[in-house]
């Protein structure tokens, strides 16, 4: 089970010291561990996406509001278009490549939605729905601002990552008040730096374990390759 906030903030304090400066900025300090650990490449974990079933893009205009979502965003993972039942795809080249499909009106021709392209706090979609269209939204989540409301909680990442974020918690709070007791050689901020990251590349990612089972194979025109099975098939 995860430790919930609370805990996270006594074993922060027990590393830098229960000083007023360290009180009074704790959350401050813990938000910015926590996110350094939900936004670190090696932390895929399913507690951080979310799902939106029903972002509506009304038609007539070219792009849905990103506050419209259930969820703070950090990235677009995945957009299915519900109402004609298909997934969408990426824009090719971004926003700059999407205008080579825009009209006099500034927007893509009307039609069914097939692309869909993140820029600033829009969704842009392409083409121009011609009818309402109901959208499945998979986001990697934003994790949100540990305040003090938050000390009998618990954060979405798991719970083997607790230590990750007292760690970049820790080294966050030294890089803005430098250690200069002890040894001064020591760099505090890049030692419990390297303590989070330490932590992190000890946990072995859940999709490696839960992609061990899949079988895909791989196609060239005339051939199969795939996994050989026990008949040599």
């Amino acid at each position: 089970m995860s430790l919930t906030w609370g805990q996270i903030r006594k074993h922060w304090l027990q590393i830098v010291g229960d000083n007023p400066a360290a009180v009074g900025e704790s959350y401050d300090h813990l938000t910015e561990g926590y996110r350094s650990v939900a936004a670190n490449h090696a932390v895929r974990v399913p507690e951080l996406a979310a799902i939106d079933e029903s972002l509506t893009a009304t038609a007539g205009n070219d792009y849905v509001e990103m506050s419209g979502l259930d969820f703070d965003t950090y990235a677009i993972l995945d957009v299915f278009n519900v109402t004609q039942g298909f997934p969408t795809e990426p824009e090719p080249g971004g926003m700059t490549g999407r205008r080579r499909y825009l009209d006099t009106t500034g927007k893509p021709p009307s039609g069914t939605i097939t692309h869909y392209q993140r820029d600033g706090v829009r969704l842009y979609v392409r083409n121009t729905p011609s009818a309402e269209t109901v959208l499945r939204v998979r986001v990697q989540r934003q994790v949100a601002t540990v305040t003090a409301g938050d000390i009998n909680s618990s954060p979405l990442t798991p719970a083997q990552f607790d230590w990750a974020i007292i760690y970049y918690a820790a080294s966050n709070f030294y890089s803005v008040h430098p250690r200069i007791e002890g040894d001064p050689a020591t760099n505090y901020a890049t030692y419990y730096l390297n303590l989070a990251r330490e932590k992190i590349s000890e946990r072995v990612d859940p999709r490696v374990e839960e992609d061990r089972p899949r079988r895909e194979a791989f196609r060239v025109q005339g051939y199969q390759l795939g996994p050989r099975t026990r008949w040599g098939r």
